[in-house]
């Protein structure tokens, strides 16, 4: 159905082993403008579809595990983005 969707899965194949989810990671293939979030470094149980350009993977407990993005840079209009890591307030 999608042609980006076995970078994608391979991705989750990858992550098969012992679960490390302190990484988040994006990647950016420029030769299909796909943007490819991972979030967990878990197995994937299910790919959803969202919208015709967005597809999320969750794992058994249906937690998102990453996301891929079609045409990022032509919906977008850019691929710059920021990060904000904002502490937790404590009581």
């Amino acid at each position: 159905m999608w042609g980006l969707q076995p970078h994608c899965r391979a991705g989750a194949r990858r992550s098969q082993g012992n679960p490390t989810p302190k990484l988040m990671k994006i990647t950016y293939f420029k030769d299909t403008d796909t943007a490819f979030i991972q979030l967990l470094d878990k197995p994937v149980f299910e790919t959803r579809e969202i919208s015709i350009n967005v597809l999320i993977d969750v794992d058994e407990e249906g937690n998102l595990v990453s996301m891929t993005v079609e045409n990022a840079k032509e919906k977008t209009g850019s691929l710059e983005f920021s990060y904000h890591g904002i502490a937790r307030k404590t009581a």
